[in-house]
């Protein structure tokens, strides 16, 4: 499928907006974030420098600045192309669960660039590098509650993959910017554990289809 031009954001149905509508399209949503996760924002000094045509966040709740966090201290800084990617997964699908669930949910890795990917050790594909992922933690909520959460909220995912507590407890989340979302479910669980559940290090990381609890059953 043809990528889009520069400047301009894919929706759904096919149809593409310059920056500029994009921008007026959201400053007609709700914008103030929740106290405390503007005082957080904040404290953290997430105010960054944007691209003309972008809002000053990409969401209710997130910032630009959460996008490019990392650990392994390489640069990071966001490509102009990638803005729109970020900004079409925040109000498609990270602000929708956060509203549902009412409580803080920290971006813990959102755009990568290819030496960070390949410094952590990420996918060689990873949605990361495209804009088009995030790995989320809801507090103390267990991952694969946040993950249930996801899928009752019915957000457009590509992909949904909860990880086991030994492997970060994180929910990793992607959106396509162009093109069909998979809808693929994944538990990323630790493969070498005893009969008494406890992991042997180093952990021996695997994937396995996953799907939700019924409603009204909690996981």
């Amino acid at each position: 499928m043809a990528r889009a031009r520069p400047g301009v954001l894919l929706i759904g149905g096919g149809a593409l907006l310059g920056l500029g509508a994009v921008a007026l399209a959201i400053a007609a949503a709700p914008s103030t974030p929740a106290s405390s996760d503007r005082l957080l924002s904040t404290l953290r000094g997430d105010r960054m420098s944007v691209p003309e045509g972008m809002p000053e966040r990409p969401g209710v709740w997130f910032t630009w600045r959460e996008f490019t966090r990392t650990g392994s201290g390489l640069p990071n800084e966001l490509p102009t192309w990638a803005y729109p990617r970020i900004l079409k997964l925040v109000r498609f699908v990270l602000d929708p669960v956060r509203a549902r669930i009412g409580r803080p949910m920290g971006v813990g890795s959102g755009y990568r660039s290819p030496a960070v990917n390949k410094a952590i050790g990420g996918a060689d594909k990873s949605q990361h590098m495209a804009g088009e992922a995030a790995d989320v933690k809801a507090g103390d909520m267990p991952a694969e509650r946040l993950a249930t959460e996801f899928v009752r909220a019915a957000v457009p995912f590509d992909q949904l993959i909860w990880y086991d507590p030994e492997l970060g407890g994180h929910v990793h989340v992607s959106h396509n910017f162009e093109g069909a979302q998979r809808g693929q479910m994944l538990h990323a669980y630790v493969a070498n554990r005893g009969p008494d559940g406890k992991a042997t290090k180093p952990y021996v990381k695997k994937f396995r289809a996953w799907a939700p609890p019924p409603e009204g059953v909690q996981s």
